[in-house]
């Protein structure tokens, strides 16, 4: 429903009647040819969104995502440490939940490049795995006749090359040993390395970064302390920031507090302009979605884009933004878009509308939604009530909806 609806009259009721079936007829459509389905852009990072991207890849092969590359934890700080390369552990992340999973050709490069190395042998056992690997020993058995799997391993090869002797293989996913090696072999280009890997999992749907660069994250806290890289953020492998993030910008490295600017990447601009809807969604605020709009151009492409730009807020906790609400989220997100790029930009060219689920939309009552030209719809996104996540299903569909029923 749109809460902002009233008594409707018959002939309303009618046309909205009418929109229901067109559009269940379009999805209909869509569930056998994905390829015509809508340009859904997010921007996003992490694993927030996969549920939701591993829905919309049945109805789309077109939704486009502009993905942080700027993590600092996790798989992909060894890599960035030896090689100083952008992160690379989302990227990967989000093209295998897009993997065309129905095609037996591309299901078992899926499966590798999924798999990580075990955090409970020796470095001696790993550094063997590894070299089984580069020998051409995937799962078990010899890969020649899987041109797809032979294309992993040679890649692993390449890695064993060139990787440090201290390297940490412990818990490292093969497929960013992959996408690393690849992006190193393709002159430093991650759009070259993506493309690559998309190729080989079949991925439905694009994934860009949002900048080609080596750059991390520092954020300033409401009581002044300056918080030096992305996992310091999360709450994940550090303690928990106990105040909220008043402001987030890129460094040249997590040591290093001071300013850098850096132009987006000219695919991510390029893509933003062919989008059919673009959505700020639900994820780590800060270090997934804000981040994504720090680059230099990002926030003009938006600007230039005529199609609905639509926040979806967390629903829950959210460890970057302690005491928030999902209106103070909206607010800050207003802010900040307002004033894209230091233009004189208003909001409603930004962001269009919100969707939240039914039993949010109280908390937007003092946002001054109408005021701003943005739209707000409550819908059933939830999988029960009191639920504190989305169901990917609905939230998906209510996506497709808004995408379709604006074309």
């Amino acid at each position: 429903m749109r809460c902002d609806l009233n008594n409707k009259s018959g002939s309303e009721d009618f046309m909205e009647e009418k929109n229901r079936h067109l559009l269940k007829e379009r999805m209909s459509v869509l569930k056998t040819k994905p390829n015509l389905g809508p340009a859904i852009l997010f921007f996003s990072g992490g694993s927030a969104l996969n549920s939701v991207s591993r829905y919309l890849k049945s109805y789309t092969a077109n939704s486009i995502h502009i993905v942080t590359p700027f993590d600092s934890g996790g798989s992909s700080a060894a890599l960035r440490n030896a090689f100083a390369i952008p992160a690379v552990g989302d990227v990967r992340n989000r093209l295998l939940a897009l993997a065309d999973d129905h095609n037996p050709e591309t299901g078992p490069v899926s499966e590798l490049l999924g798999r990580r190395f075990s955090t409970l042998v020796s470095a001696q056992e790993l550094r063997e795995e590894l070299d089984r690997l580069a020998d051409g020993i995937a799962m078990g058995r010899r890969v020649e006749n899987d041109p797809r799997l032979v294309a992993v391993c040679q890649e692993l090869a390449n890695f064993a090359q060139i990787m440090p002797a201290d390297f940490e293989l412990r818990g490292a996913s093969i497929g960013n040993l992959v996408l690393a090696s690849r992006y190193l072999r393709s002159d430093r280009m991650m759009t070259k390395a993506i493309s690559w890997f998309s190729g080989l999992i079949g991925a439905r749907g694009l994934v860009a970064v949002s900048a080609d660069a080596d750059l991390h994250l520092a954020a300033r806290l409401f009581d002044g302390e300056v918080v030096l890289g992305q996992d310091r953020m999360t709450g994940k492998e550090f303690e928990p920031i106990v105040h909220a993030i008043e402001d987030v910008w890129l460094t040249a490295s997590r040591d290093d507090c001071q300013r850098v600017q850096i132009q987006c990447d000219s695919e991510a601009a390029e893509k933003i302009g062919h989008a059919d809807l673009i959505c700020y969604p639900p994820g780590s605020f800060f270090s997934s979605l804000m981040a994504n709009l720090l680059p230099s151009g990002i926030t003009d492409a938006i600007a230039g884009s005529d199609c609905p730009k639509i926040f979806v807020p967390n629903r829950g906790t959210d460890p970057e933004c302690p005491g928030w609400q999902a209106a103070d989220a909206f607010r800050f997100l207003a802010k900040q878009l307002g004033h894209g790029s230091g233009s004189s930009l208003a909001p409603n060219r930004m962001l269009t509308d919100v969707l939240v689920d039914s039993s949010d939309a109280h908390e937007f009552a003092e946002c001054n939604l109408q005021e701003r030209g943005i739209q707000l719809h409550a819908e059933d996104l939830v999988f029960a009530q009191g639920d504190a996540i989305y169901d990917p299903e609905k939230l998906g569909r209510a996506l497709l909806t808004l995408s379709l029923g604006r074309n």
